[in-house]
């Protein structure tokens, strides 16, 4: 059962346009905690949402120097992240098993999934769809989900709102360049027509060199003594545009990135060139609202969603090529009705159409992999909010039918007491779970993974209070208390009989956990303090599990500077040890940021300067099963120079 000391709106002060933030934006930010459009696919105070929600702004994008969602992500207490050198994952509360990619978390553009469909994965580092650059603001909302979004809502939901063009107003060139032969370049423009034509677009580049890494298990002669010398390269290309008038609105989201891999992972050849993946997403969505006299929304979209992976690994007998692509079309209709002052109901559908899902592999002298399927999901939801006295009741319930398994019903429940945006009490009960997606169930090598013999979906129950108290004015107190229990985990494990990797259920799993946060906002200074005490462990045996740290700590700090002309702001990470597949222990750590930022514009320029890693840190993170390495080593310190131009 989980009590909190609240939920946390992330409350940034306001640099909108290279302006200071004005008296009446610092009153708004410390009276009001804000609305969230994700917890229920309508809008409403955070306080009275079914679930514990955090929203990041983008004044705090831009005052802590995040470059990729997955370090925005990393900042909200309860999430953690991790890089192997080529991927960003994402554990939630305890919950990061090896093999993961992203799949229990689901992850809307502007209310739409880019989650792809063969590996389920939500990309978070520079493999993300969109970039910071193009993000208004992001809500992180925690539990269950399904009774509202079906699978991958298992862990939360990342809903990323994008800007708009009354966000902009004006055309910005951004210029980067940083450690390890970093260069950046990102042009935007926007405005907001009196005609009620609205439109925002931008593109950009990134390139990075990377940087030589050393490691120690392969510290031989014949393996250049540990070192991979230039194999640690990244280069990205994406575009971004939206346009709204009227009642329809629509946008276009696409992104490609290259990734060398320096980790010699599943077994490749170590400092040999051409171990490389590549990622491309292409997402398309249109979307009709409508308001009815009687303020009933009728909402409907209709979204095309394409990804390719195409990877290359080094063996001994020459290159081995694996591909995934992925082609889905997501149509869904919500209608809102708020019946009297103490009800609110929606109900809706969605359908999924997975145009296709295939996958393969080829490599010298053995037989090809190919797997190519189709599938289709349908969905019925329903949520009723009603209001008795201080009381919300909130209760929804969801059916998917997999047209691969069959059908499966989720509900969520929430009592939540509350005082207006003061303070909130939260009790909720969810249900979710996750069918094994096609990568799981079909893939394999010939080499270091096999195809499992039988695995099945995974479910989870969670049971959670949220509190939230607003001390003073300028003091919220936050946190929870949560218990969750998984059954059936898909994990990927090692087979003794033949040391093949394979997906697998690996029994029941059972996370408790405690997490407090404290925000200060003092004029235009915010402090936000937060801890996690938590322990995830398999039910039977005790055993604690992998990449699971007992300890998190989180300090953001932010204050103007120099007559309110810069901003300096402060992230510091704390972290105790975890273990990584193998079940070796991997030391804890404490990293913290640095970024400095101009909050006037001098003729349309703007500047910022991040140091990343200030004290200069050597740690790193959790190897999962297909790397050889007990710890994966994270950048030492790094810069980041950024300028921008305005007209």
């Amino acid at each position: 059962m989980a009590f909190v000391l609240a939920l946390s709106t992330r409350a940034g002060v306001a640099v909108a346009q290279g302006t200071p933030p004005t008296r009446a934006a610092e009153d708004a930010i410390v009276g009001d905690i804000g609305t969230v459009l994700g917890a229920s696919r309508f809008e409403q105070g955070v306080s009275e949402a079914p679930a514990s929600v955090t929203i990041v702004t983008r004044n705090e994008i831009e005052r802590f120097g995040w470059r990729t969602l997955g370090a925005l992500i990393n900042s909200v207490r309860g999430f953690n992240t991790t890089n192997d050198r080529n991927y960003t994952y994402l554990a939630v509360r305890g919950f990061g098993p090896s093999g993961d990619y992203n799949s229990r978390v689901l992850v809307l553009l502007d209310g739409v999934r880019v989650n792809e469909n063969i590996f389920d994965a939500a990309y978070l580092g520079l493999e993300s769809v969109v970039d910071l650059d193009q993000i208004e603001r992001v809500e992180v909302i925690r539990g269950p989900s399904s009774s509202i979004y079906g699978a991958g809502a298992v862990f939360g939901v990342v809903n990323i709102i994008t800007r708009h063009g009354r966000d902009v107003q004006r055309t910005t060139l951004n210029l980067e360049a940083g450690s390890y032969g970093t260069r950046a370049m990102r042009l935007s423009t926007g405005q907001r027509r009196a005609a009620g034509l609205e439109y925002f677009a931008s593109a950009g580049a990134y390139d990075s060199r990377g940087q030589d890494l050393y490691f120690p298990e392969f510290d031989a002669a014949a393996t250049n003594r540990g070192i991979a010398a230039g194999l640690d390269g990244e280069r990205r290309e994406s575009a971004f545009a939206s346009m709204a008038i009227g009642e329809f609105s629509s946008h276009i989201a696409f992104a490609e990135r290259q990734k060398d891999i320096p980790t010699a992972s599943f077994g490749t050849l170590f400092n040999v060139p051409g171990s490389r993946t590549m990622d491309r997403t292409l997402q398309v969505k249109t979307a009709y609202d409508h308001t009815f006299e009687n303020n009933a929304v009728l909402s409907a979209s209709v979204a095309y969603l394409r990804s390719d992976y195409d990877g290359k690994y080094v063996y001994s007998d020459g290159q081995h090529r694996e591909d995934a692509n992925g082609r889905v079309l997501i149509g869904e209709s919500r209608y809102v009705r708020t019946l009297g002052s103490r009800q609110r109901l929606i109900v809706g559908g969605e359908f999924r159409d997975n145009l296709r899902q295939s996958q393969s592999v080829t490599a010298p002298g053995a037989v090809p992999f190919a797997d190519n399927t189709r599938s289709d999901v349908w969905a019925l939801f329903a949520q009723d909010e009603v209001r008795i006295g201080r009381f919300i009741v909130n209760g929804g319930v969801r059916h998917d039918h997999y047209g691969s398994f069959g059908g499966t019903t989720n509900p969520r429940l929430a009592l939540i007491l509350g005082n207006g945006q003061e303070s909130s009490l939260k009790l909720l009960l969810g249900r979710s779970f996750r069918p094994p997606n096609n990568y799981e169930l079909y893939y394999q090598d010939g080499v270091s993974a096999k195809r499992p013999l039988h695995i099945g979906p995974e479910q989870i129950q969670t049971r959670e209070l949220v509190a939230q108290h607003r001390a003073a004015p300028w003091l919220l107190l936050s946190g929870s208390l949560y218990r969750t229990k998984m059954k059936d985990l898909i994990s990927l494990e090692v087979d003794s009989a033949d040391s093949k990797l394979v997906y697998e259920n690996d029994g029941r799993v059972a996370a408790n956990g405690a997490e407090g946060e404290v925000e200060v906002n003092v004029g235009s200074a915010t402090a936000r303090l937060s801890y996690t005490l938590q322990r995830t462990e398999y039910t039977k045996s005790g055993q604690e599990e992998e990449n699971s740290p007992r300890h998190v700590g989180k300090l953001h700090l932010a204050a103007p500077l120099y007559h309110e002309r810069l901003s300096a702001a402060v992230e510091a990470v704390a972290m105790s040890a975890r273990l990584n597949a193998r079940r070796e222990s991997v030391p804890g750590f404490v990293v913290a940021n640095l970024t400095l930022l101009t909050l006037k514009s001098w003729h349309g320029a703007r500047a910022s300067a991040s140091v990343y890693n200030v004290l200069d840190r050597r740690y790193g993170f959790p190897s999962p099963a297909d790397i050889r390495q007990r710890a994966i080593p994270q950048d030492r310190r790094s810069v980041r120079l950024s300028v921008q131009l305005s007209r």
